[in-house]
């Protein structure tokens, strides 16, 4: 909000002739910051919360996106062999529209810096790579 009050409050020397014009330039560009403008955005890369599964524990994540262009269906098996690591070895199959159906295999480690505390933060490190298969 300082930003925009700084432009609300312009100095009348940069106003024109009359203390009027300048009320007027001052409602018009709270006017143009009150215009929404649309928003271009991609979509998110794939993400990882800061926590690990139960040590000795295994869990499944799984999901199915279906949208006009592409229908995903994604399977995550993680386990957690006993301390601060966590495996995943998953697949994905998906069909881009009008292609052919393709699958790739998930390969991920995770483990923790810092773990995550309720109402606070945890740091890790997550790292992996998708692997293409045959259609």
């Amino acid at each position: 909000m300082r930003f925009l009050t700084a432009l609300i409050t312009i100095p009348t020397t940069l106003c024109s002739v009359t203390i009027g014009e300048c009320a007027v330039l001052r409602k018009h560009l709270l006017f143009l910051f009150l215009i929404p403008l649309p928003a271009l955005a991609g979509r998110p890369f794939v993400t990882d919360d800061a926590a690990l599964t139960t040590a000795g524990a295994c869990q499944i994540e799984s999901w199915a996106q279906h949208a006009d262009s592409l229908t995903e269906y994604w399977m995550l098996p993680a386990c957690n062999p006993g301390g601060n690591f966590e495996f995943t070895v998953g697949a994905t199959r998906f069909e881009p529209a009008g292609q052919q159906w393709e699958t790739r295999l998930q390969l991920q480690g995770k483990t923790l810096f810092k773990p995550l505390e309720p109402n606070g933060y945890g740091i890790g490190v997550a790292f992996g790579s998708l692997v293409a298969t045959s259609g």
